[in-house]
Parts: structure tokens; sequence; C-alpha cells
């Protein structure tokens, strides 16, 4: 797989994959800051939606790239100390890869789109992307998630193709388009897919982990690739979670690591019911969640944390967190039943303003 191969190198084939050797982790000058107008996370998500889908339905591509290049520039955070480059990734993602933008696994007009943003500014790292997750989201859409062998041929070879061509367009840009985190993003998902073993995978994610180790998305998309149906054998979830925490405990303490769980168990959730995984050892996550809850005091994470450690069955911690709340987020609950049975359930006796906001 020679395109891989250049991509990567120095892979320590014969030593542990997780070694922290070539990882800075002396790195809390990385961390970004708050920058919002307000602590209310879903206004401040929110407001990020609305410009990029105004500027996508009106082809503003200069107000893009501005965005883009702010975020990245200065790591800016909503107040739950997320980065507001992620959310601006994710609503490119639904303008141009949302079901109801799709015909048949095709997408002309974002295809046109794109080619115009890309005329528009070649040297802008974002189009680069976008335009190689178009090509990655396309070959997934016709493959669909069945087993290899129920996939039909001309499928099978249209997937590979595709992702070909997402990894293509990458390593081509890889000048331009490395100067944003979710450059790495996109190679990550992309690499299992072209047959790279773990060693190869891990080197990937430790560059990353070294050019913005707070960028969470890195560690949220990388997980999934060491379950044991993947590259993964048994303990390297365990062992890929540490390594995410140390990479990045100068900063956030835990933070990293309560995060990684909070968007596993919220993957894994069936009809918005939340299953708490039976082998996490929850103390460590307790102290984790805390770590966040400490540095961005913010309802939104009070309001999951809560809900969390009510799955947990800890109704010292949901006490805990009532304790601080200054409004109760419902979006970050199930339903209100739920927030009133684990209310009771922690003995909290206060009353709490309800933020009845469901969605953003």
């Amino acid at each position: 797989m020679p395109a891989v191969a250049l991509m990567i190198s120095g892979c320590n084939f014969g030593k542990d994959v997780f070694d922290l050797s070539t990882v800075r982790t002396n790195n809390s000058h990385k961390l970004g800051k708050v920058v919002t107008a307000t602590d209310d996370e879903m206004s401040e998500r929110q407001r990020i939606m609305d410009q990029v889908a105004t500027a996508v339905r009106v082809a503003d591509f200069e107000s893009i790239n501005k965005m883009a290049e702010e975020y990245r520039s200065t790591r800016a955070l909503t107040p739950s100390g997320t980065w507001k480059l992620s959310h601006l990734y994710r609503q490119l993602d639904y303008e141009f890869l949302g079901d109801d933008k799709l015909t048949g696994c095709t997408n002309p007009e974002g295809q046109d789109f794109i080619d115009r943003w890309m005329a528009f500014s070649p040297e802008e790292p974002t189009v680069h992307i976008v335009a190689a997750s178009m090509h990655g989201y396309l070959a997934w859409c016709v493959r669909g998630g069945a087993y290899s062998s129920k996939v039909p041929e001309k499928d099978k070879a249209f997937f590979s193709e595709h992702i070909q061509r997402s990894y293509d367009k990458l390593f081509a840009a890889r000048k331009v388009a490395s100067k944003d985190p979710h450059y790495f993003i996109e190679m990550i998902h992309l690499l299992p897919n072209l047959g790279a073993d773990k060693a190869e995978f891990m080197e990937l994610v430790k560059e990353a982990a070294n050019a913005e180790p707070y960028y969470y998305d890195i560690y949220f998309e990388a997980r999934g690739y060491f379950e044991e149906k993947w590259l993964g054998n048994s303990g390297d979830l365990e062992r890929f979670d540490k390594f995410a925490t140390d990479v990045t405990a100068a900063g956030v303490g835990g933070g990293a690591y309560a995060r990684i769980l909070w968007v596993q168990m919220h993957n894994k959730a069936s009809a918005g019911v939340l299953h708490f995984p039976s082998d996490v050892d929850w103390p460590v996550w307790k102290a984790a969640m805390r770590d966040v809850a400490d540095q961005y005091p913010n309802d939104w994470n009070v309001s999951n944390f809560a809900r969390t450690a009510c799955r947990a069955r800890d109704f010292k911690e949901v006490r805990h967190y009532f304790e601080k709340m200054k409004k109760n987020i419902l979006a970050a609950w199930g339903s209100e039943a739920e927030i009133f049975g684990c209310q009771n359930s922690s003995r909290f006796k206060g009353n709490i303003e309800l933020d009845r906001r469901t969605s953003w």
C-alpha cells in the first residue's frame, strides 16, 4: 500500500504502539480559551451552525474561510470547553452530506459548490478537507454497513475507488490542509480502510496529538478502531484511553477521558436511553468528570454529568452536580421524568430552573 507508506514514517513496528516516547505531553500552552458572549452552550453552538448554514446558502466562501481561520488560529472554545472549529465541521458535514442532501448517493449541487469554493480559495485548508470528506461519505453510502461478503462486487469497487480518491486528495493537499487539525480526523477515518495496521494507525494519531492535543475529535474518531472487531485486541481500548488522557493531562487533568467516554456512551445509546458501560472504572471516570466541571463549570457539562452519575447509580455524585447547577438543561437528559427520578434518588430538594429546549 504505497500511498500510506509515503505519508507515515518512523513506525515502531516492534514496540508498544501506545508508547508516549514520541508524543509531547508538556503541552498545556496549546489549550484553547473559551471565547463566547454568553455561557449558554446551546446558543453558542446554534450561532455557529446558523452562520455556516447562511454562508453555504449564499455561497459566501470568504465568510466560511474566515470562521475556520479564526477558530483554528485562536483555538476558540465554547462554554463547555469544546472547539468551535469542530462544530463548524459538523455543520459543514450536514450541509453537504446529510441524508436530505443526497440523491442516490450523489450530491452534484454540493460537489459544484465545493469546486467553486476550491477555485475561490485553493490555499484554504477547510475546502480540501471537505472535498475529501465528500468522497469518503459517498463511498460508505454506496457500500452500506453490511459485512464485506454481502456487498456486491461493483459496490466494493466503488467504495475502494472513492476511499482512495479521498486519501489522495488529502495527501496531495497535505502541506495546506494539515494546518487544520480536522485534516487528521479525515485521515484517521480513512487509514484502516486502506489496510493500515495498528502501528501505522497510531503513528498518525500521535502526529495529530502532537499537532493539536486538545482537539478531542482525534480521540473520539480513533478510539472505535481499537474495538476487537477492527484493529484492537483485548485491553486496547483501555490502553488507548490512558494514552489520550496522558497526552492531555497537562492541560485538562483527566478531562479527555471523561469526554471520550461521554461520547462513546451517547454513540451506543438506544432510543435515547443511555446504557452505562459495565467495564468502566467508575471512580476514575467520576474524577475525570469533576476535572471537566471544575475547569468548565457550564450547565451543559453539569447537567450531562448529573445524568451520567445517575446511570452509574452514584446518587451522592448526582447530588453534587444538582448543587452546582444554575439551570438544568433538558437537552442533556432523556426526559423530564428522568430528571425527576434522578433528583429524587439523590435527595436534592432544591428548585432549579429547567431550560426546556431539547435541541439546537
